[in-house]
């Protein structure tokens, strides 16, 4: 199993030579924050699935509503985060309906 999440180092930065007090960017360490209400949030981070503070977690340990959840996000999100979601975890979720504004519940497949 991998480490912690790591949250310090999600941007990396040096100093611009010669131009006082510039910097650029010159990394990035993305994680995506997973949230459902009233349960604690889970984190994505290199691939591995991350409690909000604590080590990371099994693929098999996570809850169903972070699948219903994480099937929410764009597939360039997830790759940004280096994660897919496995064939038996992928939920299929209905288009909005901007009638109602609120996009109805995921079900599982």
């Amino acid at each position: 199993m991998v480490g912690k999440l790591n949250l310090r180092g999600v941007h990396a930065y040096e100093k611009v030579p010669g131009a006082a007090g510039m910097v650029r960017l010159t990394g990035t360490h993305h994680y995506v924050r997973v949230v459902n209400e009233g349960c604690p949030p889970l984190y994505i981070q290199d691939g591995v699935i991350y409690p909000e503070d604590g080590p990371a977690i099994d693929v098999e340990d996570a809850p169903d509503w972070f699948w219903q959840q994480v099937s929410l996000l764009t597939a360039e999100a997830l790759a940004a985060v280096g994660f897919s979601i496995p064939d038996d975890r992928k939920v299929v979720v209905p288009p909005r309906d901007d009638t109602r504004g609120a996009r109805p519940r995921a079900r599982r497949q």
